[in-house]
């Protein structure tokens, strides 16, 4: 069965890949970095810092400019993401979308990306108040990141309708 294309806009796209030629290496998805688009404008995660830019679309043509990125010190090793993220929202890149899975292009670079869920499905037998939800991921600055595995991290409403966290 083959899924629909997701779409472009609206969709959260998590980097999984870095291509420089024929070398393509895998992206840990717990690094977190994310694209956003909407008709003009880009938000953007390398999983520390975020920001925002304009984007033209033009067929399968995104031009981005104006990209602006907090340039906070940031403590986890994340490699080559940042440089080839911040390479790649400079300019022209085409893109392609297979299914939930998008690929962006400039020259011998490629970075690709798979659509994250739109919505945490609840199960009718799981009520809000009183059920305790594991966070898997947070929105620091508006930006959804992932929360890793080793991180335990607890949300609940109590009987009041009162928000509770608990972090251990």
């Amino acid at each position: 069965k083959v899924s629909p294309d997701k779409p472009l806009l609206g969709t959260t796209w998590l980097m999984d890949s870095i291509g420089n030629g024929d070398v393509v290496g895998s992206v840990a998805a717990d690094l977190g970095a994310t694209l956003r688009f909407t008709s003009d404008s880009v938000k953007v995660s390398d999983g520390c810092n975020t920001g925002q830019g304009t984007v033209t679309i033009d067929g399968a043509t995104i031009t981005f400019s104006d990209v602006v990125m907090t340039m906070l010190p940031c403590p986890t090793v994340r490699g080559d993401i940042p440089g080839a993220l911040y390479a790649m929202l400079d300019g022209s890149a085409s893109y392609a979308i297979e299914e939930n899975h998008l690929t962006l292009r400039s020259g011998d670079r490629s970075l690709g990306f798979t659509a994250q869920p739109s919505r945490i499905k609840v199960p009718p037998d799981k009520p809000l108040v009183g059920t305790k939800w594991r966070l898997d991921t947070d929105y620091p600055r508006g930006f959804p990141v992932s929360v890793p595995d080793r991180i335990s991290a607890w949300n609940h409403f109590d009987r009041h309708g009162r928000f509770r966290f608990d972090d251990g």
